[in-house]
């Protein structure tokens, strides 16, 4: 480009002027020509000058940038570097694990507990082989925590407020779920959620950390310990083949999030009754200002056969309207 520039202002600069210079320009068209040719006869000296200095100066332009991306570069991963090395060392598992059930001990305990209620929707969809979706079952629960545990009322299923007796069957239905995880033998007390028998039946490694709500967790991975597991109860074959993750809030030692799988098919009565072939869970937990914490959405699948038909599948459910049980909407 800039050799087609020479050439060409070569070619004017050599052109006679002898024309120009013989008479004077008497019109106005005469005049701005003669300041055309004028304009063309610089010397081809200064042109290749222009053309250097206008080079330098990019090439300057891109080394200073050059130079200004280097030195971020260097101030980024100074940042980086300190940030890391002022980062606290991961704990380790067995003393999260302890806080965990510390903080679910504490709760459990406190009678004082102010009681919030909020209402969850449960969207089950029953799925063909090919997984399209049969049939579909929209539930709504007011729920109610009482020790760190929710407590569910079925009010609603598919937009329809139920009958007394519709409300009493599906409530006995759920409190016989809840008591099959949650009960203990001794009579007149009631097992969390999170026990110790339920929590040694693990092997944990913390991974990390992560920033959820704005608060800083604990990435902890677990999966079935290696020796034989008690199976008192049908749900203990299931939760002694579970792993996944978890992450835990540094803070509260509180449960910020689950995610979590079957590592094998789980057969029950030998395969006679059925079979559970895939199991998930990802439930994500929210923290209200006084320091709650509720299961906020999740989403559950479920594969396997009862008796000789196939079972497939697939939930999400949704937490709203929270309040202090005391209080009005």
């Amino acid at each position: 480009m800039a050799s087609c520039v020479i050439v060409f202002f070569s070619r004017q600069i050599q052109k006679p002027m002898t024309k120009l210079t013989a008479a004077p320009p008497t019109t106005s068209r005469q005049l701005s020509l003669c300041l055309v040719h004028s304009t063309m006869a610089i010397p081809l000296s200064t042109i290749r000058c222009r053309l250097l200095s206008r080079s330098r100066i990019v090439h300057r332009f891109c080394l200073n940038f050059a130079r200004v991306i280097f030195a971020l570069t260097l101030v980024f991963s100074s940042l980086l570097c300190k940030a890391a090395l002022e980062a606290p060392p991961l704990p380790a598992a067995e003393d999260v694990i302890v806080k965990l059930l510390d903080r679910a001990k504490s709760i459990s305990s406190d009678t004082n507990r102010t009681r919030y209620v909020y209402l969850k929707t449960l969207e089950t969809e029953e799925l063909d082989d090919s997984g399209r979706v049969k049939s579909k079952k929209e539930q709504l629960y007011e729920v109610k925590l009482i020790g760190g545990m929710p407590h569910p009322r079925l009010i609603r299923v598919n937009g329809r407020s139920l009958g007394k007796e519709e409300i009493s069957k599906e409530n006995d239905s759920q409190e016989n779920t809840r008591r099959s995880i949650t009960s203990q033998k001794r009579p007149g007390r009631r097992e969390m959620v999170i026990s110790e028998d339920l929590l040694s039946r693990f092997q944990y490694s913390v991974e990390g950390r992560e920033l959820l709500l704005g608060r800083d967790t604990l990435i902890v991975s677990f999966k079935p310990k290696a020796t034989r597991l008690p199976e008192k109860r049908i749900a203990d074959r299931v939760i002694n083949k579970l792993c996944g993750r978890v992450w835990i809030d540094e803070q509260d030692f509180e449960l910020a999030r689950i995610d979590l799988r079957l590592t094998e098919e789980v057969t029950l009565w030998g395969g006679v009754l059925g079979s559970l072939k895939e199991l998930s869970m990802v439930m994500d937990r929210d923290r209200l200002p006084t320091g709650v914490w509720f299961n906020k959405k999740g989403v559950f699948t479920i594969q396997g056969r009862k008796l000789f038909s196939s079972l497939r599948m697939r939930a999400r459910e949704t937490a709203s309207k929270i309040r202090a049980e005391n209080a009005h909407e």
